[in-house]
Order: C-alpha cells, then sequence, then structure tokens
C-alpha cells in the first residue's frame, strides 16, 4: 500500500520486513484525537525501532504533539547528536496553561546509532522515566511531573518525523513499519 509522495518510501527493515523512510520535506501531521486520548495516560510507554539516516547537531524529532499555535511540543521524542559517539534521546512533556516554551521533562544519553537500526523504549511510571535502548536498561530519570496527567488542546496536532513548521526538528529517518511510535498505557497492581 504505497503512499502517493515522493518524500514517504517503502524499504526493508529489520531482518527484511516493511519499513518506511521520511525525508527532509515529508509532512505526516493529524489531529492527535485520532490517536491518542484527550488526558494522557498517567503511565505510558513509547517503542520505536528507527534508524536515522544523518547527523544533526540541533536533532529531530520521531513525533511530536504541538498545540494549536504550533509553538509549544506538548508531548514529543527529540532525538540530537551530541557528539560522534552518543546522541540525546528527551522526552517532552510540557501543559500549555502552565508555560509559554516547551519543557523537557526527562534526557538520556545512548550510544550513537545513527545509520544503524535501533530499538528504543521508554517507559514512564509516575514521576520516574526508564528508558532502554537495544534491548538493554539505560537508567532511570526521576522528577516531578506537572501536571500529572497531561491535557491536550483540542486543536493540537501530531506530527511524524517533526515538529510543524514552525518548530522544526525533522528528521531524515527510517522507521520500522510493525513497531512505530506505539504509545501503550498501562496500569501497576499491588
Amino acid at each position: 500500500m504505497p503512499f502517493i509522495s515522493s518524500s514517504v518510501k517503502f524499504i526493508n527493515g529489520l531482518e527484511s520486513f516493511p519499513a518506511f523512510r521520511l525525508s527532509e520535506n515529508t509532512e505526516i501531521r493529524a489531529p492527535y484525537r485520532l490517536f491518542l486520548p484527550r488526558k494522557m495516560y498517567r503511565n505510558f510507554s513509547i517503542l520505536a525501532t528507527i534508524k536515522p539516516e544523518r547527523h544533526d547537531k540541533s536533532g529531530g524529532f520521531l513525533f511530536a504533539v504541538v498545540n494549536p499555535s504550533e509553538t509549544i511540543v506538548q508531548l514529543g521524542l527529540k532525538i540530537m547528536d551530541l557528539q560522534n559517539d552518543f546522541v540525546n534521546v528527551s522526552l517532552y512533556y510540557t501543559d500549555v496553561t502552565m508555560h509559554i516554551a516547551s519543557q523537557v521533562w526527562a534526557s538520556f544519553t545512548i550510544p550513537n546509532f545513527i545509520g544503524n537500526w535501533a530499538k528504543i523504549a521508554l517507559s514512564v511510571n509516575g514521576n520516574k522515566a526508564r528508558l532502554y535502548f537495544q534491548c538493554e536498561d539505560y537508567g532511570q530519570i526521576t522528577s516531578q511531573r506537572i501536571p500529572k496527567v497531561l491535557e491536550f488542546d483540542s486543536a493540537s496536532t501530531l506530527y511524524v518525523g517533526q515538529a510543524g513548521q514552525l518548530i522544526g526538528g525533522q528528521f531524515v529517518v527510517s522507521l520500522y513499519w510493525f513497531e512505530t511510535l506505539i504509545i501503550i498505557p498501562y496500569k501497576i497492581y499491588a
């Protein structure tokens, strides 16, 4: 099922399974409510298998939910090249009623994987965020999360591979078809 776009191409992913490649001028966007609830789950995980295809000091957003004026990232995952050996993975979590700029809530440093397929899993449980890279635990960050439950504006937009025209952060990346941007809510039972 090919897209009618020259900026999105189907390629072979891990073990030759289907994947798609986003070029620099790709714009995939939709109303957030087609994929996410009005209030973000308190506990959730984000899973992605990706292959960034270039070094870029400013980095790029794997996905971003932006406010209606497209000036603030309410929820997003950004990957930024720090040095030749490391990249930074940052989770944006912003309440637009409290902040006038995008807020990074958790940030992790992992080995550079630009040009290679990588599996990233980010688990958020209460005030703790834990990152797994290539199925290995890369640490946990504890930080007060305000608000406890993020509520999206009804006119917010979900972007894949960037954060919109104003914020930018275009990402030249290949995404593994079956595991792309899966956000999983979960409840911890005592």
